[in-house]
């Protein structure tokens, strides 16, 4: 049996583009923007905008990365964030 140290098989995901490096503010925008989505109501673009403000981010940029990185509902509120989803048709949900 072969067995890899934890920093191996983290290279190893690394060299194979997971988890992807959006850089820090990026990153931080990503982790406020699951908080707010984990409280079970969809982001509103004013929200998006809070989050960004408070993180030193331009609401444009803000939102031009969201909008690859999230899933959106008919009103365009997010209501996903990589996979994770208020969308209760998904299996992955909040």
């Amino acid at each position: 049996m072969n067995s890899l140290l934890v920093t191996e098989v983290a290279d190893r995901l690394r060299a194979g583009g997971l988890p992807p490096d959006f850089g820090p503010d990026r990153s931080r925008l990503l982790v406020q923007t699951y908080r707010a989505l984990a409280k079970g109501r969809p982001l509103t673009k004013d929200r998006v905008d809070e989050i960004a403000a408070s993180l030193g981010i331009a609401n444009e940029e803000a939102h031009e990365f969201l909008k690859a990185v999230t899933e959106r509902d008919a009103a365009d509120n997010i209501i996903g964030v990589l996979g994770l989803s208020l969308n209760e048709d998904l299996v992955h949900r909040f």
